[in-house]
């Protein structure tokens, strides 16, 4: 629990490096109470923070709670003096001290974070709708009270992927719920009077596109050359970074009914991971070298990207796939 003068100190913080007015309050009173903050500190004075809200995902079928990091920020005064990095470096000793296997954040910059040992875990498209919309399709601006609905379509079609991130209705209130009362729009696509989708837009971007076709998004009225963001593709978004090797090859899923040993190097170290019947059964220091993995290609194998990595020992037993997780904040 922070304590007054401290949570204040972070506000401030925030507002000087993001720029984001009130939403800092809001962001204090309504997600800190469930994150946890890290902090650098000089003189009792916040130089640098940021923060892990924590998420559940499901990989091809495994349910799991992870840290999201967030809020990194550096006092403007205090920059280049690797503050940022020593407090993510915080942040992660004391969350793989807890157990999380890995962690994963939406980066300002990714070669920024892949000098801190992250890599990319998921990518998106950024769709550009033709002019024409499809037969029977209509755009309707929503509400808060149609959240529900909302929420529905996200689990309804999202849950449909193998991987994804759970949302419940309370995070659709706080995440588009907010949004939407500081001039974020919303539409619901509807197709015969069905409805198919959602789009969610704020600061004149599209924040998600979750449809059950792209071709649903065709005719979508903002135009000027507005790019939908829907998950698939090319372009980087989300990251990951490794807490505990043990705990990741634990907790990861494998192939259905793979079984076989893979033998690798990490961190100078040899390894032996056994794996049976899709199941995670072993993981053994061995003296014979074997194929070096850095952490970055180690963790975008181990969340769905090994086509991404050139040597992949593991192809055969930890599946390939993208995640569906939106969240930038």
């Amino acid at each position: 629990m922070l304590n007054k003068e401290l949570q204040n100190q972070l506000i401030k913080l925030h507002k000087e490096c993001f720029n984001d007015g009130d939403y800092a309050e809001f962001l204090f009173e309504h997600r800190m109470p469930f994150c946890k903050a890290y902090v650098i500190e000089e003189n009792g004075m916040a130089l640098s923070a940021c923060y892990a809200r924590f998420f559940t995902l499901v990989l091809e079928g495994k349910t799991m709670t992870i840290p999201f990091l967030t809020g990194v920020a550096t006092d403007p005064s205090h920059r280049y003096q690797g503050l940022a990095r020593k407090v993510v470096e915080k942040a992660k000793r004391e969350l793989a001290n807890e157990g999380y296997p890995f962690a994963i954040l939406h980066p300002f910059n990714h070669d920024f974070y892949r000098k801190l040992g992250f890599e990319t875990i998921n990518y998106k498209t950024n769709f550009m709708p033709s002019d024409t919309p499809l037969s029977g399709v209509e755009f309707k601006l929503f509400g808060i009270a149609d959240l529900p609905l909302v929420a529905e379509l996200y689990n309804n079609i999202v849950g449909q992927s193998s991987s994804y991130k759970i949302r419940d209705l309370d995070e659709f209130r706080l995440l588009i719920g907010n949004s939407l009362e500081h001039g974020g729009l919303g539409y619901i696509i509807y197709q015969n009077g069905i409805p198919k989708g959602y789009i969610w837009c704020e600061d004149g971007a599209c924040q998600e596109a979750v449809v059950e076709r792209t071709e649903l998004l065709n005719g979508f009225p903002l135009r000027t050359d507005y790019s939908l963001t829907i998950m698939g593709g090319n372009t980087d978004y989300s990251m990951g970074t490794i807490l505990g090797l043990q705990s990741l090859l634990q907790s990861i899923p494998y192939c259905k009914e793979a079984s076989g040993k893979v033998d690798f190097t990490f961190k100078g170290i040899n390894y032996q991971l056994i794996v049976e019947n899709g199941c995670f059964l072993s993981l053994t220091k061995t003296d014979s070298r074997n194929l070096e993995l850095n952490e970055r290609e180690l963790i975008a194998i181990c969340l769905g990207q090994g086509d991404k990595v050139k040597a992949n020992p593991f192809k055969n037993i930890i599946p390939m796939y993208n995640l569906v997780c939106y969240e930038i904040y």
